[in-house]
């Protein structure tokens, strides 16, 4: 394993991971991440493909995923919930509300990264209701 993804415990019901059937879903496959272990060959590796100052909205966590599982096909979650989620309220994305303009631009920087993820390890991206929609709202709101 090159990397390794942990859904941390948490005090709140606002975290529901559902397992979806189409591989090229992003969805929630990006989850509020306590912990991540990765092996320095594969940062190297993820640093080479990644521009860091590409994607302003797009956490570091999210990247990871969406590269570990695209690019590196590999997306390994802990069953044991070793860590624990704690909220704080000036933390990167929890003054995001959800449908707000942030929030827009973000999904669609998401999936901006995964288009290029899978140009260059040259797998099709399916294009879904959901891309075309968080598209859509995107630049309306630009």
């Amino acid at each position: 394993m090159n990397c390794v993804f942990d859904i941390p415990i948490n005090n709140k019901a606002q975290f529901n991971f559902k397992n979806k059937s189409k591989n090229y879903s992003i969805w929630p496959t990006i989850f509020p991440t306590s912990s991540i272990s990765l092996r320095k060959n594969f940062f190297k590796i993820f640093l080479k493909n990644i521009n860091k100052a590409d994607f302003p909205h797009l956490e570091i966590d999210a990247r990871l995923s969406i590269f570990s599982k695209f690019y590196m096909n590999e997306y390994n979650v802990l069953k044991k919930k070793i860590t624990h989620y704690n909220y704080d309220q000036n933390g990167i994305t929890a003054n995001i509300r959800k449908y707000s303009k942030t929030w827009w631009i973000r999904r669609s920087e998401a999936f901006t990264y995964l288009k290029i993820i899978m140009r260059k390890k040259k797998t099709p991206f399916v294009l879904s209701f959901d891309y075309y929609l968080t598209n859509f709202f995107s630049i309306l709101l630009k």
